[in-house]
């Protein structure tokens, strides 16, 4: 920061200059969550620094964003590579690539079956079988 000071007949001035922001611009994000079963929803949370003004995500499932948070669900099961370029309004830009930052499993597929479930009267005992495929 500078300053400058001017005196004129017992007045003073003082005149400040801020200080130039030289923040390298550089992108980072996190996610809320980077696991789960599909369909999931996943938000995003910008975490750059350097005071980006735009920002321009590839969610990896096909969505592209120019919010700063932006959200999106994750349908099929896989593993999706996420990036974020931001620009800094006066021709800088930064890029990050996480490979693989999300990971996305089948959803479990239930089932059970009850033993004897035909002809049962009170009080009798069934047995159910768990047959889950997680």
């Amino acid at each position: 920061m500078g300053v400058i000071l001017y005196a004129r007949n017992l007045l003073i001035c003082i005149v400040f200059f801020p200080a130039l922001s030289n923040a390298q611009l550089s992108a980072d994000f996190q996610a809320g969550t980077t696991t789960g079963c599909a369909p999931m929803v996943i938000q995003f949370a910008d975490i750059s620094v350097g005071n980006p003004v735009q920002w321009h995500w590839d969610l990896g499932n096909g969505t592209i964003s120019t919010q700063q948070n932006p959200s999106t669900t994750y349908i099929l099961p896989g593993s999706y590579t996420v990036s974020l370029t931001i620009y800094d309004g006066q021709g800088g830009s930064h890029t990050t690539t996480k490979t693989n930052y999300i990971q996305i499993t089948p959803s479990p597929q239930v089932s059970f079956y009850a033993s004897d479930s035909q002809n049962i009267c009170p009080p009798a005992t069934i047995q159910f079988t768990n047959q889950t495929v997680p």
